[in-house]
């Protein structure tokens, strides 16, 4: 084909990618792509780090700014190296924020060319329309717009993976070549976990399996060899590779996060059009199924992509095998029991369970919470089957009208599959306050409450770009690896000689955050009475000077991570207690392996010498999901009790009965201090 055609295909493939986004050009100058509940800021800032740490010396990969004093492991970066290149590389040269659309714009273009690459190869002939729209419907497929807007950058590395493909094909059919192109296939195969490791579950093993399953089907043992062979040599060298993110993703960071449910896809998904979009929006049931998942469970097909689908297959033997693809792809991505209208579909009192659930708990798939993932392989496969069935028609009809069809029907998918009619954009503008914290010398780190709130998580990062000092807490992915009951603490007493000793000399108030989870009056009347004034506040930030005090309480947060059950689903699965100016501070984390009903009660009672309750607290914590993990930090005054020998215990029981969930040695109660 000729190379000037190519450059005309991607050019096409960037107009079209501008299509998706939906916003005027000039303004990916001055927003950032993604809405403000995604990572987008969490990407940016470590972008940032990139910058700032070849700058001024800092070690790039170990987060020396975050998790005051002792720092954050980054090792993961090593493991998904375009995650972040090459964004951190134009960020030397332009805006951070302009470097990030920009690298968005060249993933979504080379996922189209790459699938354009492999469909033309498929069809094995000089067509250059099927394959250009089968490209279209692998770029704009639902699920990348989906995660785009959520800001996971890296899961729109999706062009290695068709090229994966055609490396397998031509490794497996020829003996020319032969060692060069298993080394073409074990590139790609690793090339499609540098955006995000966890793809080699959600993409690379149901690709290579079902290619396996066709090539032993066929009975081209040899093929099967390759297969396998090949498989375990990428595998191994992958592990190898991917080492200090697997070291680093046994740790709290990532075991303490749960949600297969809640990230696994509708049944319905696959029918079910975004709710945004002007025409399907109004289809009351969308709003259903996507409704709280529309980043991670779109999976809409689209009428026109559908039709050629079924061309493809009732016409095309070699797309059937494709078919097979797409639907094991389909049926993992609904996770480990099936839901329908976002609500789990019950069989009498029973969730209906399915095949994912046999696997959730192995290692690695019990890091994979988000199953829904699996429909990055359910749009490969479709975009494949659309190649095939529009090919299919382009050689049984002839005449100039087939280009204007093809026009109608690249437009057309593009159309239905429109998920947001404009992705959501974000403001990157800084206080002058904030970014005036940087010349500040005297600040050793910056503490931003509520801590738990998984935004102000995200915001806090964003916020480092600007003020250039190091966090208390702070994460790489998911939640922050710093001790939690150390962050309670400092949260819940503002304390300021506890924010000494921690080295927290700026208080971040995320009043917006706060409000959301009901914490706003709480924080702002304990900022107040325990730090003073703010010195800057507007609609979403207050931001306190700790005053200066001298500290040398060295007060220990060591947790017990020993893990007690009850009824066999309710785990304490860490514990601590602290005494500070007469109030004793009680820290529990709670695991639940499968969900609660909102009578479940949680209590925590003092006991006294002679046995009696002198201080208590019982209280029910809400409707609880499966995998949930609560934490809490609760407060009891001991001032006014007489000295003594008192017990701490804690447990559940179930209000409509009155019955304790027992231990696993038939106790009523977990004693976890004096």
């Amino acid at each position: 084909m000729h190379r000037l055609r190519h450059l005309f295909i991607i050019l096409g493939y960037i107009i079209i990618t501008l299509i998706v986004i939906g916003n005027p050009p000039e303004r990916l100058l001055t927003h950032l792509i993604g809405n403000d509940i995604g990572d987008n800021y969490e990407m940016l800032r470590n972008i940032w780090w990139f910058t700032f740490a070849i700058e001024m010396g800092e070690p790039i990969f170990y987060q020396s700014w975050l998790g005051y004093p002792d720092g954050i492991n980054g090792a993961i970066f090593i493991s998904v190296p375009l995650q972040y290149f090459p964004m951190w590389a134009l960020a030397f040269i332009m805006p951070l924020h302009v470097a990030y659309n920009l690298t968005i714009v060249l993933w979504m273009t080379l996922n189209g060319w790459a699938m354009f690459l492999l469909v033309r190869y498929l069809l094995n002939d000089d067509l250059w329309l099927p394959p250009f729209i089968a490209g279209i419907v692998y770029l704009a497929f639902p699920i990348f717009q989906g995660h785009l807007a959520e800001g996971h950058a890296g899961l729109m590395v999706a062009w290695a993976v068709p090229l994966y493909i055609w490396a397998l094909f031509r490794y497996t059919s020829t003996d020319r070549y032969r060692w060069r192109w298993l080394a073409v296939c074990i590139l790609f195969f690793y090339l499609s976990t540098t955006g995000h490791i966890l793809q080699s579950i959600y993409v690379l093993m149901p690709v290579t399996g079902t290619f396996l399953l066709g090539k032993l089907w066929q009975g081209n043992w040899e093929a099967v060899k390759r297969i396998i062979g090949m498989g375990l040599l990428a595998s191994v060298l992958l592990l190898v590779i991917l080492a200090p993110a697997i070291l680093d993703a046994t740790s709290a960071t990532y075991s303490s996060v749960g949600g297969f449910t809640r990230f696994s896809a509708d049944a319905l998904a696959i029918v079910s059009p975004s709710f945004l979009h002007p025409v399907f929006g109004q289809l009351d049931y969308t709003r259903s199924v996507n409704g709280i998942n529309l980043g991670e469970g779109l999976a809409y097909l689209g009428m026109i992509s559908t039709l050629f689908t079924l061309i493809a297959l009732w016409n095309v033997r070699e797309a059937r095998w494709w078919a097979l693809l797409a639907g094991i792809a389909w049926l993992f991505s609904l996770g480990p029991v099936l839901k329908v209208l976002g609500e789990p579909l019950m069989l009498g009192n029973n969730t209906i369970s399915l095949p994912f659930a046999l696997l959730q708990n192995l290692p690695g798939f019990s890091l994979a919470r988000t199953p829904a993932r699996f429909n990055f392989t359910l749009a490969l496969a479709i975009a494949v089957l659309v190649g095939y069935g529009l090919g299919w028609l382009w050689h049984k009809r002839n005449g100039a009208w087939r280009y204007g069809l093809a026009i109608l029907v690249a437009f057309g998918i593009v159309w239905e599959y429109q998920s947001f009619w404009g992705q959501p954009m974000r403001s990157v503008e800084l206080p002058d306050a904030v970014t005036s914290l940087r010349e500040d010398d005297s600040i050793r780190a910056v503490l931003n409450i509520p801590y738990q709130h998984d935004l102000v998580a995200k915001d806090a990062l964003f916020y480092q770009i600007g003020h250039e000092q190091p966090l208390i807490a702070g994460q790489i992915t998911r939640t922050t690896p710093v001790n939690p009951a150390k962050l309670a603490m400092l949260q819940t007493t503002l304390d300021p000689q506890l924010l000494s000793e921690a080295g927290a000399d700026i208080v971040i108030l995320h009043h917006a955050r706060a409000d959301e989870i009901g914490m706003l009056e709480t924080l702002s009347t304990q900022a107040n009475n325990q730090l003073g004034e703010a010195i800057y506040r507007d609609e979403r930030i207050a931001i306190y000077r700790v005053p200066s005090v001298s500290s040398e309480i060295g007060l220990d947060y060591t947790i017990d991570r020993t893990i007690t059950t009850l009824n066999d689903e309710i785990n304490l699965v860490g514990h601590a207690i602290y005494n500070w100016q007469g109030q004793q501070y009680v820290w529990l984390q709670w695991r639940f392996d499968e969900a609660r009903p909102d009578t479940d009660v949680r209590f925590v009672h003092i006991i006294d010498e002679a046995g009696e309750i002198v201080l208590q607290d019982d209280i029910s914590l809400g409707a609880i999901d499966a995998g949930e993990v609560r934490t809490e930090l609760l407060v009891f005054d001991m001032s006014q009790l007489v000295s003594g020998t008192y017990t701490i215990r804690t447990g559940w029981y179930d209000f409509s009965t009155l019955t304790n969930y027992r231990t696993e040695d038939s106790q009523e109660a977990i004693v976890i201090g004096e």
